[in-house]
């Protein structure tokens, strides 16, 4: 039977969420800047919060890093309050507690094994209202996603976007066969690989403000534009945008990083010497210091995109590469034992269809046949 087809800095930021620990990709470090402290992290307001500390090493241009072990970390407060963190592995350290006290303002201090204490400047709690909506076009061959908000108490002002999206897509052909130990066999419902999705989380920058406006408002503030090229919504796509609230000194610096990697067109760049953290070196304050220091909460919203929604449809990837071809069954031990081609379908009237593993088994396109929860 044959079934139909169907058819990425970023210096941190340290804070930023009521979620979880996202992927930290910073641009390149110049040679004089080797060794640099690198901090990660989020400061959870009734959450425990995650800090991860490492040490920069740029190997033949290829960015690396080493993790920080065996440091204290506090989270202080102007009232005198103080939240501890534990050691994790791999430079990860944890608060103790997912209580953050009731002062104006925090900072972070960090006690380094080697003896060098860094801090950073105390930082307001910023709130950052709901996402109105989140809207998508399709405009020639791209597709851009817009946020709008609005924060009818006129703090928030300054924001920042991150996202993650998801992406179903699917073999070009349903098959719930397999080749083992000489055998074609029928899969289990569990085992099918049909149907995948993949994972990307934000590496743009994406902010706004409304300070030059009498209401604090932002209309189709832009996330993120991505080709209209398959890689995103071959079949179904999903994109949950994360937004955080900025002090008007966090806005300044991804505002500087923001159009230094636009000028430049890579965010692993070296970035510029007027970039500069509010983290610091208490000995030594001309120490450069990857990290800018914020607190926020997070608010989110999530929206879905089916392919037969777009105008433009691009064509499924490997398709002309799937074209099956029909063998006896008793043939398979020939032509299917090395593992590049699969069984496909069998035809009641030309016998088994094989093709490609790729066409058959959607996981070897980088995804997993785990639906996640929200889908």
């Amino acid at each position: 039977m044959r079934f139909d087809l169907k058819i990425l800095p970023v210096i941190i930021i340290v804070a930023f969420a009521m979620s979880c620990v996202k992927p930290f990709n910073p641009p390149a470090i110049s040679s004089a800047n080797l060794n640099m402290l690198v901090v990660d992290g989020l400061i959870i307001p009734g959450s425990a919060s995650k800090i991860k500390l490492s040490r920069s090493l740029n190997i033949t241009d290829t960015f690396k890093l080493i993790p920080e072990a065996n440091a204290i970390l506090f989270i202080e407060g102007s009232a005198g309050s103080s939240i501890s963190f534990q050691t994790d592995t791999g430079g990860v350290y944890t608060s103790v507690s997912s209580f953050l006290p009731s002062d104006n303002q925090f900072r972070l201090r960090i006690k380094l094994q080697d003896g060098k204490e860094y801090l950073s400047d105390f930082v307001e709690v910023k709130k950052s209202p709901p996402i109105d909506s989140v809207e998508w076009e399709e405009k020639g061959d791209d597709i851009n996603i817009y946020v709008n908000t609005h924060d009818p108490e006129n703090q928030a002002k300054y924001y920042k976007w991150d996202f993650d999206e998801t992406v179903e897509y699917h073999a070009v052909y349903d098959s719930f066969l397999d080749f083992v130990d000489g055998q074609i066999i029928f899969l289990e419902p569990d085992q099918y690989r049909y149907k995948c999705y993949k994972y990307y989380s934000s590496t743009n920058i994406a902010i706004g403000n409304s300070s030059a406006l009498s209401e604090d408002i932002i209309r189709r503030g832009r996330v993120t534009t991505f080709p209209n090229d398959n890689s995103r919504i071959p079949y179904r796509y999903s994109i949950n945008v994360k937004q955080f609230a900025l002090t008007p000194e966090a806005y300044k610096y991804w505002q500087i990083l923001q159009s230094n990697t636009e000028q430049s067109g890579n965010l692993f760049d070296p970035q510029p010497a007027q970039l500069r953290s509010n983290i610091h070196n208490v000995a030594d304050p001309n120490e450069p210091v990857a990290g800018f220091f914020s607190i926020s909460n997070i608010t989110e919203k999530r929206i879905f995109i089916r392919f037969t929604q777009l105008v433009h449809r691009p064509g499924m990837p490997y398709a002309d590469h799937c074209q099956e071809r029909f063998i006896r069954p008793e043939q398979a031990a020939e032509f299917l034992t090395d593992g590049e081609l699969k069984p496909a379908y069998f035809s009641m009237a030309r016998g088994l269809a094989i093709a490609p593993a790729i066409c058959v088994d959607c996981r070897l396109q980088g995804g997993t046949t785990e639906k996640p929860p929200y889908w």
